[in-house]
């Protein structure tokens, strides 16, 4: 497992992290909008809201091109990310 690292102004260098549009939104207003997340194999995490969670169900569960473009697909640092995970109330990932 290979991290990409990323550069971020707030927090130097770290993990990459791919978001979801409206997760970037959390990280702006703190306001808990769902989060699913997971690991990829290079270890950065991908991570989506509620809303695009319900829109992947909608589509009976599949994660479409079209789908994933409604997502606007954001790169944040890791931190930024647990950031994010403790504004929607998880406290441990990994």
């Amino acid at each position: 497992m290979s991290s990409h690292l990323v550069r971020c102004a707030t927090h130097g260098s770290d993990t990459a992290a791919f978001v979801c549009s409206h997760l970037v939104e959390t990280l702006r207003d703190g306001v808990a909008r769902g989060v699913f997340w997971s690991r990829d194999e290079d270890g950065c995490i991908n991570a989506y809201c509620s809303r695009c969670a319900d829109a992947i169900d909608d589509n009976g569960g599949e994660l479409t091109s079209d789908i994933e473009t409604k997502f606007d697909i954001q790169l944040i640092c890791e931190a930024c990310f647990t950031k994010i995970a403790h504004s929607n109330g998880l406290r441990e990932f990994n």
